[in-house]
């Protein structure tokens, strides 16, 4: 009997953390005796019926610190596992802009209120011998503008090396998937990897942030380097080239863009960039082109940016590919997607 119970309790010691957080989020713990596979494919199944639902708070839902919640589907014989309750986070109406930014910077956690996306582009500054990091900024959901951002830079070590906040009182661009209010700014930093977290409030409160990695360098064989890749939509492109999140192409003609460097002038008159637009990364060439420099030009920066014929494509999503060789050798693969649509 004494056997019995030390082994029972040795049992529920093992289980006691699994119960708990089992217990937290809404689950059970499984045990498998010998064959474990059926309880692996049972986990399959249900993971193959997630659902993430969201929770708007009414007036008076902070009355309390946690309500019940109850999720329920008009179907027989399925088991529902979802949250029981839902708490509620201080009261925030009392502060600041720059205390709501400051408060979601510093979260571990993301705030999905008004969904971001974000895209990085770096480019080596001669110069200064530092990187050019563009990031491009896109809200959607219902933001009601101004927009107030705030940005801080982290690097490998966790050591914020830059900060900043701006406002954006832009026009929405209008999407099949609804209004985005479109963004970008830049910052230089040395050659290295970085975490960048970005926070953003609108007019009425909405909030919103994301955690995205930045590779701050140039992809590099021999004498030859190479920064990324931008494309856009080529009636949006000047001089000056602002890179979105995603290009959205309308006017059949697609700008690609990116830096070329190189240890002498020489090295040009044996470069080549192949262009090529594909359905996915790997996928065959529906469109292509060559690009071949010359080394008349006594400079070790070259700025690539061509124009790719793309009408004949019907709309949907691509990729943008640059292959870049030199001396019969691959430098680098770069790859950016982009959408066709329809002419508004």
């Amino acid at each position: 009997q004494a056997f019995q119970e030390t082994a029972r309790d040795d049992r529920r010691q093992k289980e006691q953390g699994l119960l708990e957080l089992a217990a937290l989020t809404g689950a059970r713990v499984m045990r498998a005796q010998y064959n474990p596979t059926p309880l692996f494919e049972q986990m399959e199944r249900e993971l193959s019926g997630y659902y993430l639902l969201g929770v708007q708070l009414g007036p008076a839902d902070r009355d309390v610190e946690r309500r019940p919640i109850e999720v329920s589907v008009a179907r027989d014989d399925v088991r529902i596992r979802a949250r029981q309750e839902i708490s509620f986070a201080e009261e925030e109406s009392s502060q600041s802009v720059d205390e709501r930014l400051a408060r979601m910077l510093r979260s571990p956690f993301s705030v999905l209120e008004l969904p971001i996306r974000v895209a990085t582009y770096a480019h080596h500054d001669v110069a200064t011998d530092r990187m050019r990091v563009l990031v491009a900024t896109e809200v959607a959901g219902d933001a009601l503008g101004p927009l107030t951002f705030g940005v801080v830079l982290r690097d490998a070590d966790g050591r914020a090396v830059w900060t900043g906040q701006q406002t954006v009182d832009d026009d929405p661009t209008y999407t099949a998937n609804g209004p985005i209010i479109e963004s970008s700014f830049q910052v230089q930093v040395d050659p290295g990897q970085y975490e960048l977290r970005l926070a953003v409030v609108d007019d009425v409160g909405q909030r919103g942030s994301v955690e995205h990695p930045i590779r701050a360098d140039v992809r590099s064989n021999g004498p030859l380097a190479v920064g990324d890749l931008v494309v856009a939509d080529r009636s949006a492109t000047s001089s000056v080239v602002e890179a979105p999140v995603e290009a959205r192409v309308s006017d059949g003609r697609l700008a690609a863009y990116t830096e070329l460097y190189a240890d002498s002038p020489a090295v040009w008159e044996q470069t080549q960039v192949h262009i090529a637009i594909a359905d996915h990364a790997t996928g065959p060439a529906r469109a292509q082109t060559t690009v071949t420099f010359h080394g008349d030009v006594e400079t070790s920066r070259r700025v690539l940016r061509y124009d790719v014929e793309v009408g004949e494509l019907p709309p949907g999503r691509y990729v943008a590919r640059a292959h870049v060789i030199h001396d019969s050798g691959e430098v680098a693969r770069l790859h950016r997607p982009f959408r066709i649509i329809e002419a508004p």
